[in-house]
């Protein structure tokens, strides 16, 4: 039995060294983006993959006069009362994992909120701004309370920091 445990430990440290490296080749790939438009489109197909995601969203709450690219889906005004859905997460400066509110599935995720079992919310933090990274899953078990989520917590550190090139200071 412990020669079978041994095994497993193997087998998962060796998945997340290459969920490791995946990550640092998307931190590369992020940082040599040439606009948001191409930062959202790039994270978004990558942790659809690499974390099996079913859905993935990025919305930042801004001050309009701030906001140094043409606005998508991804802005949200800073006075939004939808800030307040997640002040509590971008407060604490740490992501949440499990089960969000109704609200906030259909603020992220839309008509496809409806469908979100589990999710990791991630806080983005600026200056004169703050946003939310959350990734969406239709199984109520792949995101539990508690999980680890370091890896997409340093990937929001970084997406806050490329961003801040475009949401001025």
């Amino acid at each position: 039995q412990m020669s079978k445990r041994l095994h497993e430990l193997i087998e998962i440290a060796r998945q997340n060294e290459e969920l490791a490296q995946r990550m640092h080749k998307l931190a590369l790939t992020l940082m040599d983006s040439g606009d948001p438009r191409e930062i959202f489109a790039t994270l978004y197909d990558n942790l659809k993959k690499n974390f099996h995601a079913d859905k993935v969203s990025v919305k930042l709450f801004a001050d309009p006069a701030f906001i140094d690219f043409e606005a998508g889906p991804e802005f949200v005004g800073k006075d939004q009362v939808d800030e307040q859905l997640f002040k509590s997460i971008i407060d604490k400066k740490r992501p949440l994992s499990g089960h969000m509110k109704h609200q906030q599935r259909v603020f992220l995720f839309g008509d496809d909120g409806n469908n979100i079992a589990s999710s990791v919310l991630v806080p983005l933090i600026g200056f004169n701004w703050s946003g939310i990274l959350s990734i969406g899953s239709f199984d109520v078990e792949r995101f539990q309370p508690g999980m680890g989520v370091e890896l997409l917590a340093n990937l929001a550190d970084m997406l806050s920091l490329i961003l801040k090139t475009w949401v001025a200071e």
